[in-house]
């Protein structure tokens, strides 16, 4: 457990870096040692002292007030604002066997965050799981606070021993127990409407989730999921990716309605999934474009106070749908597009035996599931890539599964580099701006073209016939052209267009055909 002391008085020590610090209230002898007689704020002394004195006091790293509980097990770690912490401080009661009100109960908490925030000292805390130099280790969510260790290619169960400390919310639910012998990744296969290359980039990205916490530079690819009604969408995101990367009550759910509740529910889980997507504007494209990578959420604690609380907003998500419904260039740079196949009726079974079978197999899966992963670990940062995108990260651990389970080097590289190549090119196909360009360089019509912003607005228009349709949606002025364009580059760039800025006298723009020479 890392602790850090803060800026603060140096003088102020950890309210339990030694136990002589503190005085506990001690019940009055007049009392006949009954605590049933004790008044409410012997009460609040009783149990607020017993808290100090047994566990730690302190804030996260993003300020929020802290109680770390190291019992015979894992250390327990409870924020002082969440739900949670009131089972502590009930249990704690009743093993000094006080009944306490709600009234009580909050004055204790209230006390104890008050003494956090004056402690002095910042611990690590995580969710679901924490990156450690040569693997992982990922909190289990069971109340014996069991966490599984990823390290040196070996999958090891602790009950004991890891200083982790891992925050829980209330929607958080256990993995299923792995099983203790060999884990056989292969009977998954079995349940995903999928081709088996395909079935291997959706493990690629479950693993990849699984072993990667928010804190650092770490980003998310976003797994977009596009079928045919009736194709097992929300099963496979239900049950399939729900019960092997982040089992929670969240389950799958419609999407916000605005960015404060897409923060919030980031706080509640590890993965977000939402179901039936149909269109996302150009706003909510560049949220989940931070969300991808990461940014944070500043807002007031209460209506009434000036103090800012900051969410820190980064999560893995998952988007289903039966019609594409990323258009923008920046998100589909984020994604990783799965198809499903259409299901042949005379296959189909009832959902309840589906997801019995699924079950009765899932400890061996995720038993399979953790093993690749140790594997994968192991080399991940040192494979060749044979294909380079803007989630290298993920790249690697593709290039890293195709050496572990003997697959064509490349083959899911390839895979994901040519649905990233599909996508750019559907979403430069849906832009007017952007095809116009594509045109002008790049079907019969001259590999090069140089000119100014003006030039070019000039240029595209001069492209379409008065009753070109996309005459209204193009940019009315150059300096919007040129934005636009800016964001288009990469797109463009991926179907062999190169657009370059320079300046001198005038600003410049040349769109090559690099595939003309």
């Amino acid at each position: 457990m890392t602790v850090r002391k803060s800026n603060k008085d140096t003088a102020l020590k950890h309210p339990v870096s030694s136990k002589t610090d503190i005085k506990p209230y001690v019940v009055p002898p007049n009392s006949g040692n009954s605590t049933s007689k004790l008044k409410t704020t012997e009460k609040i002394d009783l149990i607020r002292d017993a808290v100090r004195a047994t566990m730690k006091l302190g804030v996260d790293q993003y300020g929020t007030p802290v109680l770390v509980n190291e019992s015979e097990n894992n250390p327990e770690t409870n924020r002082l604002t969440s739900k949670n912490i009131n089972k502590v401080i009930i249990r704690l009661a009743e093993e000094k066997g006080i009944h306490i009100s709600r009234r009580v109960r909050d004055e204790i908490i209230d006390q104890l965050i008050d003494h956090a925030d004056a402690s002095g000292n910042t611990f690590d805390v995580y969710s679901r799981v924490k990156k450690t130099r040569d693997g992982c280790i990922i909190d289990v969510g069971c109340e014996s606070e069991k966490r599984i260790i990823i390290d040196d290619g070996k999958v090891v169960i602790s009950d004991k021993g890891c200083d982790a400390l891992f925050i829980r919310n209330a929607s958080m639910r256990p993995f299923v127990a792995p099983t203790p012998f060999k884990g056989d990744i292969q009977r998954l296969f079995t349940y995903l409407n999928m081709g088996r290359t395909s079935a291997w980039l959706l493990i690629a990205w479950m693993i990849y989730t699984l072993s990667t916490g928010r804190e650092g530079a770490s980003v998310y690819p976003i797994l977009v999921i596009t079928a045919e009604q009736g194709s097992s969408k929300s099963t496979l995101c239900e049950l399939i990716i729900r019960s092997l990367v982040d089992p929670s009550a969240l389950g799958i759910q419609g999407f916000p309605s605005d960015r404060k509740d897409l923060v919030i529910a980031a706080s509640h889980a590890h993965v977000l999934i939402y179901d039936n997507l149909r269109y996302l504007t150009q706003k909510w494209s560049d949220i989940l474009c931070i969300a991808a990578t990461g940014g944070s959420d500043p807002m007031r604690k209460l209506f009434t106070d000036d103090q800012l609380v900051t969410h820190p907003f980064k999560v893995p998500l998952v988007l289903n749908g039966i019609h594409d419904f990323i258009e923008e260039p920046d998100l589909a740079q984020r994604c990783v597009f799965i198809g499903l196949d259409s299901m042949d009726e005379s296959k189909r079974i009832d959902s309840e035996i589906f997801a019995d079978n699924f079950n009765k197999d899932l400890p061996f899966i995720f038993k399979g599931m953790l093993e690749l992963l140790a594997k994968v670990l192991q080399i991940v940062d040192t494979v060749e890539l044979t294909h380079r995108h803007r989630m290298i990260r993920f790249m690697k651990y593709l290039a890293a599964i195709e050496q572990v389970e003997g697959l064509d080097k490349g083959s899911l590289q390839g895979l994901y580099a040519d649905s990233f190549n599909e996508r750019q090119r559907d979403v430069l196909m849906s832009d007017p701006l952007g095809l116009i360009i594509y045109e002008m360089v790049a079907v019969g019509h001259g590999d090069t073209w140089t000119g100014t912003p003006t030039e070019l607005l000039n240029a595209v228009l001069d492209h379409l016939n008065d009753y070109d349709s996309r005459r209204r949606k193009l940019p009315d002025n150059p300096s919007t052209l040129s934005k636009r364009l800016q964001i288009l580059k990469p797109v463009l760039l991926s179907q062999g267009v190169e657009v370059l800025f320079t300046r001198g006298k005038e600003r410049k723009i040349t769109i090559t055909n690099s595939e003309a020479y």
